[in-house]
């Protein structure tokens, strides 16, 4: 199996091979040659005389499955064998649903598919070469604790230790905090090596746009009329925009349907100078339980929008950015800023908390939901007057247009502080619909410790009561004669 590789790819490749760079990463959208160079590589750890080649080592290929490998670069790698090896006679190859590697019989040199968990990668001695395959499509908790395993592994003295980290960032690395976004969005640094091919959003439907991201389906005649006739169907689509951008053009973008804010919407919303606290505002709870976050979100009438929370001080923030998947110092950073309120040495949120947080602000109502009502009026003790408000379908119908509203054509503002907080919630929070167009919020990801929607639904109850709200009677000054 012959490969010719393409500019971009050599690139990698050569980066890979210096000696300058412990980490590679190369970051370009779908049906560009990932899999196929990952498993160009894969083969050369295996082949005798190879710059890459170590005698008697074990080399890994991580993907986001066994079985989904056997389809995909294992497969390929093995078609890479049969071609030199015909008989069998040099290179024993395994493959089940479980385990699936590949031997040098001569000097036990191998290739190994594992999964993407902290055991199969952490405290790696000896081994060459880890090639990352599609790091986007793992598992947001597994993923970040691999990537630690391995960037603990990689420097070490005397360790031949390299890794080659190689996909797409749909469908999970989508925004800030998560690693493999993080990764791609700083550059190469120091000894990891970078380099990532996505579209100007501003220009996603140009073919010179849509050729530069996609150069390897650009060249075959028919892979270039699929992605005109894609590109055609995003034009008139919003849904088949956001898969077009997500992966033609390496742009993770949800559709218009699915999200509270389009990234449009929300840079509008950033741009916007920020109104001063007039008056009481209004704050939207998500009291957490058990060892859930608590967040409130303060909205004031003039559009300014600010956040605060509290999260349970055991286990450490360092350990919950790795439970969630966040890069190390996202929470902290949050924590230092005054954002996020540690409650030390506790593993659930005392809602007191947070309501004494709320009321600095000195607030006209707190909204919450109904099932937390009781807890909440028993922590406010009746200083503030508190709304509840039940999540039915056409509640959080009513209370997502309004904020949806607000959003692109209202005065919303976010303060500086809290717009990383918002950003990540709103990152983890997906709008679904019912078969009567009613909308609501639900998580990402249906496991409560890797998504942080807290804030999302508390601005959605804040913004929708503001929506609510009489309008202000104008301020008259009488003049009473003498």
């Amino acid at each position: 199996m012959d490969l010719i590789l393409r500019p971009f790819q050599r690139r990698a490749v050569r980066a890979l091979e210096s000696g300058r760079f412990d980490v590679a990463v190369l970051c370009l959208p779908r049906a560009q040659g990932k899999s196929t160079l990952a498993a160009h590589l894969c083969h050369r750890a295996l082949t005798l005389g190879d710059s890459l080649y170590r005698p008697g080592t074990e080399s890994h290929l991580v993907a986001a499955t066994i079985d989904s490998s056997r389809k995909t670069c294992f497969k390929l790698l093995r078609r890479m064998i049969e071609d030199v090896d015909p008989a069998g006679d040099v290179y024993k190859v395994a493959e089940s649903a479980h385990a699936c590697h590949v031997r040098r019989r001569d000097c036990n040199t191998r290739v190994s598919v594992v999964a993407p968990t902290s055991k199969a990668t952490l405290g790696l001695v000896g081994v060459p070469l880890v090639v990352v395959d599609e790091p986007g499509a793992y598992d947001l908790t597994a993923g970040a604790e691999v990537w630690d395993s391995l960037r603990t592994a990689v420097g070490k003295p005397e360790s031949p230790l390299r890794v080659f980290v190689i996909g797409h960032l749909a469908p999970r690395a989508r925004s800030a905090g998560h690693w493999y976004f993080d990764l791609v969005a700083r550059g190469s640094y120091r000894r990891t090596w970078v380099h990532a091919i996505q579209a100007d959003p501003a220009k996603w439907d140009h073919a010179s746009e849509i050729r530069r991201c996609s150069p390897l389906s650009w060249s075959y005649p028919e892979s270039r009329a699929e992605l005109f006739e894609e590109r055609d169907e995003a034009r008139v689509s919003a849904a088949a925009k956001a898969r077009f951008l997500s992966y033609r053009l390496n742009v993770p973008t949800d559709s218009e349907a699915e999200v509270v804010f389009t990234p449009d919407d929300w840079e509008a919303i950033l741009a916007r100078p920020v109104p001063p606290p007039v008056g009481r505002p209004i704050v939207g709870l998500d009291a957490g339980s058990n060892r859930s976050w608590s967040m409130a979100s303060i909205a004031w009438r003039n559009g300014r929008l600010d956040a605060v929370g509290v999260l349970p001080g055991v286990p450490d923030v360092s350990a919950q950015e790795r439970r969630d998947g966040k890069s190390p110092g996202v929470y902290q950073a949050l924590v230092d800023g005054d954002r996020l309120t540690v409650e030390t040495g506790r593993q659930v949120v005392e809602m007191e908390t947070l309501i004494d947080r709320v009321l600095d602000f000195g607030p006209a109502a707190i909204v919450c939901d109904n099932h937390r009502l009781a807890a909440v009026e028993d922590a406010v003790g009746g200083r503030v007057p508190v709304v509840a408000r039940r999540r039915r379908w056409s509640e959080s119908t009513d209370d997502i247009v309004s904020t949806r509203k607000l959003g692109k054509d209202g005065s919303l503002a976010v303060v500086p502080e809290a717009r990383a907080l918002y950003w990540a919630s709103l990152g983890d929070s997906l709008v679904v619909d019912d078969d009567f167009a009613s909308v609501a919020l639900v998580k990402r990801d249906g496991k409560n410790q890797r998504c942080r929607d807290d804030l999302a639904n508390a601005m959605v109850l804040a913004l929708g009561h503001v929506s609510r709200l009489p309008p202000e009677r104008p301020f008259r000054v009488r003049i009473v004669g003498q």
